[in-house]
């Protein structure tokens, strides 16, 4: 099982998992986020031990969504 650590922000590998994230599920509200994140973790065999690291990827995942809708609007 891969762990993802604060370390990983500096590189790619949070971008990575927070685009195949997104192109692989489709959120349907603010509040399905975490669920669906952890069962994405579950099944990449990752996890996430830091508190504040998973609160800032759903932060990340949270601004990419409304980017996304906002594109979708305007």
């Amino acid at each position: 099982m891969q762990i993802i650590t604060s370390e990983d922000m500096k590189t790619n590998t949070i971008k990575i998992l927070i685009n195949e994230f997104l192109v692989t599920h489709e959120i349907t509200s603010k509040e399905s986020i975490s669920i669906e994140l952890l069962n994405y973790l579950r099944n990449k065999e990752m996890k996430i031990e830091d508190g504040v690291l998973f609160n800032q990827l759903l932060d990340l995942i949270e601004e990419k969504v409304i980017g996304l809708m906002d594109e979708k609007i305007g």
